[in-house]
C-alpha cells in the first residue's frame, strides 16, 4: 500500500469517526412535511452552501436577503410555504436578522426547523471587516465599519448569534434549544464533511465537490493578543457554541 493511499485511509477514517460523533448528539428528526429554513450567518460560506441548496431545491429555494444597494427588504412567501411535503421539499434561504426587523419572529413567525453554520467568531468578524471594505461602495447605506481601520473595528465588533436565530440562546440553554430547533448545526472548518451530513439528513445525495464562492481577499495581518482576549470576553456565547460544536467533531 502507497503512501498516498494510507493518507486518504486514515483522512476517511478520521471523518468517519467525526460523523460519529457528531450523530451521538441529537438535533431534532427532519420533517420534510414542513419548509426548512437556513439562517445564513453572514460570512460563514453561505453563498458556496446557497449554491449547494440549489442544487438540491431548485425552484423551491427561497430566497430572503436584503439588498444592500437598494435597501430594499426580502419579500416573504407565506403561499409557498403551505405546499411543503416529503416529495415537494421546501426551503427558505438568507439572512434572517432580528435587530434588522427581517427575522424570523418579523417575517415567518410560524417557523419551526432550522439549519445553519457558524464559524470561528474572529475569523467571522474579519471576513466581515474585508468584506465591507471591498463591497460597501456600493451600498445606498455605508456602515460606520466601512470608515474604519482594522484594530478601530476589531476594538467595537460585535457579531451577535442571537441576530441570527428565533429563539434566543444563552450559556445555560443554548445546547437545548438547537437540540429542539435544528436538523443540523455545521461548522465552516469542516464544511465538507458537514455538507455530506447534511445531505444525509435532508434525503438528498452528497454534491461531488463543495464550490468555494464569495471568498473575501484578506490582508495578511498579525492580530496583537490582547485584541483577540478582548474579542473573546465580549463574545463567550458565541465562543461557547463554537467550542461546543467543534468538540463534537473531535
Amino acid at each position: 500500500m502507497n503512501g498516498d493511499s494510507k493518507t486518504e485511509q486514515s483522512d476517511q477514517t478520521q471523518q468517519a469517526s467525526r460523523a460519529a460523533a457528531i450523530s451521538e448528539f441529537r438535533f431534532r428528526e427532519f420533517d420534510p412535511n414542513q419548509p426548512l429554513f437556513f439562517s445564513h450567518i453572514p460570512k460563514t460560506a453561505g453563498t458556496s452552501v446557497r449554491n449547494i441548496f440549489k442544487q438540491w431545491y431548485g425552484e423551491n429555494l427561497i430566497l430572503h436577503y436584503f439588498d444592500e444597494t437598494t435597501g430594499q427588504q426580502p419579500k416573504v412567501d407565506m403561499a409557498r410555504l403551505e405546499g411543503a411535503s416529503e416529495k415537494n421539499k421546501v426551503c427558505v434561504f438568507g439572512h434572517f436578522i432580528n435587530n434588522k426587523s427581517t427575522g424570523f419572529k418579523d417575517c415567518y413567525p410560524e417557523a419551526s426547523q432550522f439549519i445553519t453554520v457558524v464559524r470561528d467568531p474572529l475569523e467571522l468578524i474579519l471576513s466581515t471587516f474585508y468584506y465591507i471594505k471591498r463591497e460597501g461602495e456600493k451600498w445606498l447605506n455605508k456602515p460606520k465599519v466601512y470608515y474604519q481601520t482594522l484594530e478601530e473595528f476589531l476594538v467595537s465588533a460585535n457579531t451577535n448569534i442571537n441576530h441570527f436565530l428565533k429563539t434566543q440562546v444563552d450559556i445555560d440553554n443554548f445546547q437545548q434549544v438547537f437540540a429542539d430547533e435544528f436538523v443540523y448545526v455545521g461548522v465552516q472548518e469542516t464544511l465538507d464533511q458537514d455538507i455530506a451530513n447534511m445531505a444525509k439528513v435532508l434525503g438528498f445525495d452528497p454534491p461531488s465537490e463543495l464550490k468555494k464562492l464569495n471568498a473575501v481577499p484578506r490582508d495578511s495581518v498579525e492580530i496583537p493578543d490582547r485584541l483577540r482576549q478582548k474579542f473573546r470576553e465580549r463574545h463567550q456565547l458565541e465562543y461557547a457554541i463554537y467550542d461546543w460544536l467543534l468538540e463534537m467533531r473531535r
